[in-house]
Protein backbone atom coordinates (compact mmCIF):
# COMPACT_ATOMS: atom_id res chain seq x y z
CA UNK A 1 0.00 0.00 0.00
CA UNK A 2 2.60 2.51 1.05
CA UNK A 3 4.53 1.37 -2.65
CA UNK A 4 1.51 2.46 -4.32
CA UNK A 5 0.87 5.43 -2.85
CA UNK A 6 4.80 6.81 -3.13
CA UNK A 7 4.83 6.04 -7.06
CA UNK A 8 1.28 7.33 -7.31
CA UNK A 9 1.85 10.53 -5.57
CA UNK A 10 2.63 11.79 -8.97
CA UNK A 11 -0.58 11.66 -11.21
CA UNK A 12 -0.82 15.54 -11.87
CA UNK A 13 -2.22 18.68 -11.90
CA UNK A 14 -4.47 21.81 -12.72
CA UNK A 15 -6.84 23.84 -10.45
CA UNK A 16 -7.97 26.67 -12.50
CA UNK A 17 -7.08 29.80 -14.56
CA UNK A 18 -8.16 32.99 -15.30
CA UNK A 19 -10.58 33.85 -18.29
CA UNK A 20 -13.93 34.15 -19.41
CA UNK A 21 -15.65 31.22 -17.64
CA UNK A 22 -18.95 29.41 -17.88
CA UNK A 23 -19.83 28.26 -14.29
CA UNK A 24 -22.46 24.84 -14.49
CA UNK A 25 -24.15 23.94 -11.21
CA UNK A 26 -23.12 20.61 -9.60
CA UNK A 27 -24.00 17.22 -10.27
CA UNK A 28 -25.04 14.34 -7.90
CA UNK A 29 -24.91 10.88 -9.15
CA UNK A 30 -28.19 11.24 -9.60
CA UNK A 31 -27.83 12.74 -12.61
CA UNK A 32 -25.77 10.12 -14.65
CA UNK A 33 -28.47 8.41 -17.30
CA UNK A 34 -27.48 4.83 -16.39
CA UNK A 35 -25.82 3.48 -12.84
CA UNK A 36 -24.32 0.30 -12.99
CA UNK A 37 -22.46 -1.90 -10.44
CA UNK A 38 -19.53 -4.30 -11.69
CA UNK A 39 -17.40 -6.54 -10.35
CA UNK A 40 -13.83 -7.01 -10.54
CA UNK A 41 -12.20 -10.36 -11.70
CA UNK A 42 -8.15 -10.36 -10.77
CA UNK A 43 -6.01 -11.32 -14.09
CA UNK A 44 -4.76 -14.68 -13.07
CA UNK A 45 -0.87 -13.80 -13.56
CA UNK A 46 1.15 -11.76 -11.64
CA UNK A 47 4.02 -10.78 -14.40
CA UNK A 48 6.68 -9.29 -11.62
CA UNK A 49 6.03 -8.72 -7.83
CA UNK A 50 7.61 -5.60 -7.86
CA UNK A 51 4.94 -4.34 -10.42
CA UNK A 52 2.17 -1.82 -8.58
CA UNK A 53 0.25 0.27 -11.89
CA UNK A 54 -1.05 -2.38 -14.69
CA UNK A 55 -2.43 -0.54 -17.90
CA UNK A 56 -4.08 -2.68 -21.13
CA UNK A 57 -2.63 -1.10 -24.25
CA UNK A 58 -4.23 -1.32 -27.81
CA UNK A 59 -6.33 -4.59 -25.39
CA UNK A 60 -3.69 -6.94 -26.37
CA UNK A 61 -0.37 -5.00 -24.52
CA UNK A 62 0.06 -5.07 -20.99
CA UNK A 63 2.07 -2.26 -19.51
CA UNK A 64 4.09 -3.11 -15.88
CA UNK A 65 5.09 0.14 -14.26
CA UNK A 66 7.49 -1.14 -11.33
CA UNK A 67 8.39 0.52 -7.78
CA UNK A 68 12.23 0.10 -7.84
CA UNK A 69 13.19 -0.56 -11.48
CA UNK A 70 15.28 -3.76 -10.96
CA UNK A 71 17.14 -3.24 -13.26
CA UNK A 72 13.55 -1.86 -15.51
CA UNK A 73 11.12 0.44 -14.60
CA UNK A 74 8.74 -0.56 -17.53
CA UNK A 75 7.89 -4.21 -18.73
CA UNK A 76 5.94 -5.55 -21.30
CA UNK A 77 3.84 -8.45 -21.37
CA UNK A 78 1.09 -10.51 -23.97
CA UNK A 79 -2.34 -9.70 -21.99
CA UNK A 80 -3.77 -12.80 -23.14
CA UNK A 81 -0.26 -15.46 -23.34
CA UNK A 82 1.21 -13.48 -20.23
CA UNK A 83 4.18 -13.59 -22.06
CA UNK A 84 7.25 -11.42 -21.83
CA UNK A 85 7.65 -9.45 -24.89
CA UNK A 86 10.21 -6.47 -23.47
CA UNK A 87 11.43 -4.74 -20.58
CA UNK A 88 12.91 -0.80 -21.28
CA UNK A 89 13.20 1.85 -18.68
CA UNK A 90 16.39 1.26 -17.42
CA UNK A 91 17.23 2.44 -13.94
CA UNK A 92 20.46 4.92 -13.69
CA UNK A 93 22.05 7.72 -14.79
CA UNK A 94 22.73 7.07 -18.08
CA UNK A 95 21.28 8.03 -21.63
CA UNK A 96 17.34 7.14 -21.76
CA UNK A 97 17.88 5.89 -18.42
CA UNK A 98 15.51 6.67 -15.21
CA UNK A 99 15.54 7.58 -11.26
CA UNK A 100 11.88 7.03 -10.90
CA UNK A 101 9.39 6.75 -13.67
CA UNK A 102 6.10 6.17 -14.05
CA UNK A 103 3.74 5.87 -17.66
CA UNK A 104 1.21 7.93 -18.75
CA UNK A 105 -0.71 6.96 -21.48
CA UNK A 106 -4.90 7.97 -21.21
CA UNK A 107 -6.35 6.67 -24.48
CA UNK A 108 -6.42 4.04 -27.02
CA UNK A 109 -6.61 6.61 -30.02
CA UNK A 110 -2.90 7.47 -29.21
CA UNK A 111 0.26 6.45 -31.14
CA UNK A 112 2.82 7.52 -28.16
CA UNK A 113 3.20 7.43 -24.73
CA UNK A 114 5.58 9.07 -22.43
CA UNK A 115 7.57 8.47 -19.57
CA UNK A 116 7.56 11.13 -16.54
CA UNK A 117 10.64 10.55 -14.27
CA UNK A 118 9.96 12.40 -11.08
CA UNK A 119 13.47 12.80 -9.77
CA UNK A 120 15.38 14.28 -12.76
CA UNK A 121 11.72 16.04 -14.04
CA UNK A 122 12.59 15.23 -17.90
CA UNK A 123 9.69 13.65 -19.73
CA UNK A 124 10.41 10.39 -22.20
CA UNK A 125 8.44 10.44 -25.73
CA UNK A 126 7.74 7.17 -27.13
CA UNK A 127 5.82 5.75 -30.53
CA UNK A 128 4.24 2.31 -29.28
CA UNK A 129 4.68 0.82 -32.42
CA UNK A 130 7.89 1.66 -32.98
CA UNK A 131 9.06 0.43 -29.87
CA UNK A 132 7.39 -2.85 -29.94
CA UNK A 133 9.12 -3.52 -33.13
CA UNK A 134 12.57 -1.86 -32.87
CA UNK A 135 13.03 -2.65 -29.15
CA UNK A 136 16.70 -1.87 -28.19
CA UNK A 137 17.18 -0.30 -31.68
CA UNK A 138 14.81 2.31 -30.70
CA UNK A 139 15.88 5.81 -29.72
CA UNK A 140 13.01 8.16 -27.70
CA UNK A 141 12.59 11.56 -27.69
CA UNK A 142 13.13 13.54 -24.32
CA UNK A 143 12.76 16.96 -22.69
CA UNK A 144 13.75 18.59 -20.00
CA UNK A 145 10.91 19.84 -17.92
CA UNK A 146 10.47 22.93 -15.77
CA UNK A 147 10.77 22.26 -11.91
CA UNK A 148 7.24 23.62 -11.58
CA UNK A 149 5.50 20.88 -13.88
CA UNK A 150 4.26 18.41 -12.50
CA UNK A 151 1.44 16.43 -14.90
CA UNK A 152 1.51 16.92 -18.77
CA UNK A 153 0.16 15.55 -22.01
CA UNK A 154 0.27 15.69 -25.49
CA UNK A 155 -1.46 18.78 -26.98
CA UNK A 156 0.33 17.79 -30.38
CA UNK A 157 2.95 15.83 -31.69
CA UNK A 158 5.54 18.31 -30.87
CA UNK A 159 4.21 20.31 -28.28
CA UNK A 160 3.12 19.27 -24.60
CA UNK A 161 1.11 21.18 -22.21
CA UNK A 162 1.55 21.15 -18.39
CA UNK A 163 0.42 22.47 -15.19
CA UNK A 164 2.15 24.40 -13.20
CA UNK A 165 1.44 23.14 -9.23
CA UNK A 166 2.44 26.81 -8.33
CA UNK A 167 -1.09 28.21 -9.88
CA UNK A 168 -3.33 27.40 -6.11
CA UNK A 169 -6.77 29.02 -5.87
CA UNK A 170 -7.40 30.63 -2.14
CA UNK A 171 -7.80 33.82 -0.86
CA UNK A 172 -5.16 32.99 1.90
CA UNK A 173 -2.28 31.72 -0.22
CA UNK A 174 -2.77 32.63 -3.59
CA UNK A 175 0.22 32.68 -5.87
CA UNK A 176 0.61 34.65 -9.00
CA UNK A 177 1.21 31.92 -11.27
CA UNK A 178 0.10 30.67 -14.71
CA UNK A 179 -1.41 27.59 -14.81
CA UNK A 180 -1.60 25.76 -17.85
CA UNK A 181 1.20 26.03 -19.53
CA UNK A 182 2.71 25.12 -23.41
CA UNK A 183 5.88 23.14 -23.26
CA UNK A 184 7.48 23.71 -26.82
CA UNK A 185 10.42 22.31 -28.85
CA UNK A 186 9.95 18.36 -28.13
CA UNK A 187 12.49 17.90 -30.92
CA UNK A 188 15.61 19.73 -29.26
CA UNK A 189 14.87 18.60 -25.75
CA UNK A 190 14.05 22.10 -24.54
CA UNK A 191 10.95 23.41 -23.08
CA UNK A 192 11.31 27.07 -23.36
CA UNK A 193 9.40 27.91 -19.86
CA UNK A 194 11.11 29.82 -17.57
CA UNK A 195 10.66 29.14 -14.23
CA UNK A 196 8.77 31.83 -11.86
CA UNK A 197 9.62 32.81 -8.02
CA UNK A 198 6.23 32.15 -5.91
CA UNK A 199 5.12 33.26 -2.25
CA UNK A 200 3.63 29.91 -1.57
CA UNK A 201 4.50 25.77 -2.47
CA UNK A 202 1.59 23.81 -3.30
CA UNK A 203 2.66 21.15 -5.10
CA UNK A 204 1.47 19.06 -2.16
CA UNK A 205 -2.32 20.49 -2.35
CA UNK A 206 -3.02 21.20 -6.36
CA UNK A 207 -2.78 17.64 -8.39
CA UNK A 208 -5.48 17.09 -11.36
CA UNK A 209 -5.43 14.93 -14.24
CA UNK A 210 -4.95 16.27 -17.68
CA UNK A 211 -6.83 14.97 -20.86
CA UNK A 212 -6.75 17.00 -24.22
CA UNK A 213 -10.12 16.01 -26.28
CA UNK A 214 -9.49 14.32 -29.49
CA UNK A 215 -12.79 16.07 -31.07
CA UNK A 216 -13.00 19.33 -30.59
CA UNK A 217 -9.55 20.10 -28.70
CA UNK A 218 -10.39 20.59 -25.01
CA UNK A 219 -8.28 20.70 -22.53
CA UNK A 220 -10.52 18.90 -19.04
CA UNK A 221 -8.47 19.20 -15.68
CA UNK A 222 -9.78 16.57 -13.36
CA UNK A 223 -8.64 17.84 -9.30
CA UNK A 224 -7.21 14.90 -7.64
CA UNK A 225 -7.95 16.76 -4.44
CA UNK A 226 -11.53 17.88 -5.23
CA UNK A 227 -15.01 16.47 -7.33
CA UNK A 228 -14.10 19.02 -9.67
CA UNK A 229 -13.57 19.17 -13.07
CA UNK A 230 -12.26 22.76 -15.16
CA UNK A 231 -12.95 22.21 -19.02
CA UNK A 232 -10.44 24.54 -21.23
CA UNK A 233 -10.45 25.88 -24.92
CA UNK A 234 -7.46 25.46 -27.28
CA UNK A 235 -6.87 28.89 -26.12
CA UNK A 236 -6.44 27.36 -22.56
CA UNK A 237 -9.24 29.86 -21.52
CA UNK A 238 -11.33 27.73 -18.88
CA UNK A 239 -15.57 27.50 -20.54
CA UNK A 240 -16.89 25.34 -18.03
CA UNK A 241 -16.36 23.84 -14.91
CA UNK A 242 -18.17 20.20 -13.39
CA UNK A 243 -18.62 20.33 -9.39
CA UNK A 244 -20.07 16.89 -7.79
CA UNK A 245 -20.41 14.51 -6.69
CA UNK A 246 -19.82 15.52 -3.01
CA UNK A 247 -18.62 18.86 -2.65
CA UNK A 248 -15.13 18.39 -1.51
CA UNK A 249 -13.48 21.41 -0.39
CA UNK A 250 -10.31 20.84 1.49
CA UNK A 251 -8.99 23.48 4.21
CA UNK A 252 -5.35 24.49 4.03
CA UNK A 253 -2.65 25.72 6.71
CA UNK A 254 0.82 27.01 5.78
CA UNK A 255 3.20 25.42 7.48
CA UNK A 256 7.24 26.24 7.64
CA UNK A 257 8.87 27.64 4.97
CA UNK A 258 5.64 28.58 3.21
CA UNK A 259 4.53 25.06 2.62
CA UNK A 260 0.87 24.71 2.27
CA UNK A 261 -0.68 21.40 3.42
CA UNK A 262 -4.11 20.36 4.31
CA UNK A 263 -5.36 21.34 7.69
CA UNK A 264 -5.67 18.81 10.60
CA UNK A 265 -3.66 16.13 8.61
CA UNK A 266 -6.71 15.38 6.46
CA UNK A 267 -6.89 13.12 3.66
CA UNK A 268 -8.69 14.15 0.46
CA UNK A 269 -8.91 12.45 -2.98
CA UNK A 270 -11.32 12.99 -6.11
CA UNK A 271 -10.58 12.17 -9.18
CA UNK A 272 -7.49 9.66 -9.40
CA UNK A 273 -7.12 8.67 -13.02
CA UNK A 274 -8.65 8.78 -16.56
CA UNK A 275 -9.00 6.98 -19.95
CA UNK A 276 -10.89 8.27 -22.86
CA UNK A 277 -11.63 7.80 -26.79
CA UNK A 278 -13.27 10.04 -29.29
CA UNK A 279 -16.83 9.12 -28.19
CA UNK A 280 -16.18 9.41 -24.58
CA UNK A 281 -13.72 10.18 -21.22
CA UNK A 282 -13.97 8.36 -18.19
CA UNK A 283 -12.67 9.51 -14.87
CA UNK A 284 -11.72 7.54 -11.57
CA UNK A 285 -13.57 9.35 -8.63
CA UNK A 286 -12.51 7.84 -4.96
CA UNK A 287 -14.25 10.50 -3.37
CA UNK A 288 -12.15 10.45 -0.11
CA UNK A 289 -13.85 13.90 1.55
CA UNK A 290 -11.76 14.84 5.27
CA UNK A 291 -10.52 11.67 7.09
CA UNK A 292 -7.92 11.84 9.19
CA UNK A 293 -4.73 11.12 7.86
CA UNK A 294 -3.70 7.90 9.33
CA UNK A 295 -7.36 6.09 8.70
CA UNK A 296 -7.30 3.71 5.28
CA UNK A 297 -8.94 5.30 2.23
CA UNK A 298 -8.83 2.07 0.24
CA UNK A 299 -12.87 1.57 -0.41
CA UNK A 300 -14.37 0.59 -3.13
CA UNK A 301 -14.52 3.43 -6.32
CA UNK A 302 -16.56 4.68 -8.80
CA UNK A 303 -15.80 5.04 -12.71
CA UNK A 304 -17.94 8.37 -14.64
CA UNK A 305 -18.30 8.51 -17.92
CA UNK A 306 -18.80 11.99 -19.58
CA UNK A 307 -19.33 12.75 -23.26
CA UNK A 308 -16.57 15.44 -24.57
CA UNK A 309 -19.82 18.19 -24.32
CA UNK A 310 -20.21 17.56 -20.74
CA UNK A 311 -22.86 15.12 -20.52
CA UNK A 312 -23.18 12.67 -17.53
CA UNK A 313 -23.62 9.14 -18.99
CA UNK A 314 -23.27 6.73 -17.21
CA UNK A 315 -21.54 5.85 -13.39
CA UNK A 316 -20.07 2.60 -12.48
CA UNK A 317 -19.64 1.26 -8.99
CA UNK A 318 -17.24 -1.29 -9.11
CA UNK A 319 -16.67 -3.81 -6.06
CA UNK A 320 -13.07 -2.45 -4.91
CA UNK A 321 -10.46 0.07 -4.78
CA UNK A 322 -8.18 0.59 -7.96
CA UNK A 323 -6.19 3.96 -8.55
CA UNK A 324 -5.46 3.47 -12.74
CA UNK A 325 -7.83 2.61 -15.44
CA UNK A 326 -7.37 2.08 -18.49
CA UNK A 327 -10.48 1.15 -21.32
CA UNK A 328 -10.78 -1.34 -24.15
CA UNK A 329 -10.80 -0.07 -27.64
CA UNK A 330 -14.76 -1.68 -27.95
CA UNK A 331 -15.41 -0.27 -24.55
CA UNK A 332 -16.18 -3.62 -23.38
CA UNK A 333 -13.84 -3.98 -20.10
CA UNK A 334 -12.11 -1.58 -17.62
CA UNK A 335 -8.68 -2.37 -16.39
CA UNK A 336 -7.76 -1.38 -13.01
CA UNK A 337 -4.77 -1.40 -10.82
CA UNK A 338 -6.17 -2.75 -7.33
CA UNK A 339 -4.36 -3.85 -4.68
CA UNK A 340 -3.46 -7.80 -3.78
CA UNK A 341 -3.23 -9.72 -0.61
CA UNK A 342 0.23 -8.93 -0.24
CA UNK A 343 -0.12 -4.91 -0.46
CA UNK A 344 1.30 -4.80 -3.97
CA UNK A 345 -0.43 -4.12 -7.47
CA UNK A 346 -2.98 -6.67 -9.37
CA UNK A 347 -4.60 -6.29 -12.35
CA UNK A 348 -8.08 -6.78 -12.17
CA UNK A 349 -10.91 -6.50 -14.98
CA UNK A 350 -14.47 -5.74 -14.73
CA UNK A 351 -17.14 -6.26 -17.23
CA UNK A 352 -18.65 -2.95 -18.28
Amino acid sequence: MVCIRYLLIVLIVLTSCSGNEKRVGGFSRYDFKDSVSIKGEPIGFNPNPDGVLYYVLRDTLLFVNTMHGNPYYMEVYGLNSGKEIYKFARRGNGPNEFLGCYLRYSSNEDSLLYLFDIVTKKATSYNIDSLMKMKDKYVPRQIQLPDYLNNIGYYDKNELIGYNFYHFESPEFKNDAECLVKVRNIKNGRSGVQSKESRYFTANVSWCGLFKSPVNNQIWVADYYKDKIDIYDDRLMKVKTLSGPDQINPQYTVRENNHVSFSNHKQYSGYYSGFYNKRSIYLLYQGVNGIPGNQDYHKPVEVFKFSWNGDLVCRYQLDRWVNTITIDSKEKYIYGSAEGVDGMGQLVRFRM
